[in-house]
């Protein structure tokens, strides 16, 4: 397994997905790739897709999944009364917070 302690968001074939790039991150690991960046796990970056190609074996922990499963039953069978507050670096930011008020 390889652990990357220094982000590679700012390399500048991350964002591109560059096949290479994910060949070279690939290579540090011994076939195993674990994410546990779930505010990274939507990018389609190097780091969080490209290197699923050219590994073995991926894997989720057990963080992730149960975050995943917390989101997927509170957008399928929500209990009300529901409010979400959505939020982010960018999101306020790029003004799209103001836009997001909704009752249900």
């Amino acid at each position: 397994m390889c652990y990357c302690s220094k982000p590679s968001l700012f390399h500048e074939k991350e964002e591109k997905n560059d096949d290479a790039f994910s060949q070279q991150l690939a290579s540090l690991c011994d076939g195993l790739y674990v994410n546990d960046a779930f505010g990274a796990a939507h990018r389609a970056h190097a780091s969080t897709v490209g290197i699923t190609k050219h590994v073995e074996k991926q894997q989720r922990v057990l963080l992730m999944q149960k975050e995943l499963d917390y989101l997927g039953r509170v957008i399928t069978h929500p209990e009300h009364p529901f409010v979400a507050i959505l939020g982010g670096a960018k999101s306020f930011r790029q003004d799209s917070g103001n836009q997001c008020v909704h009752r249900s």
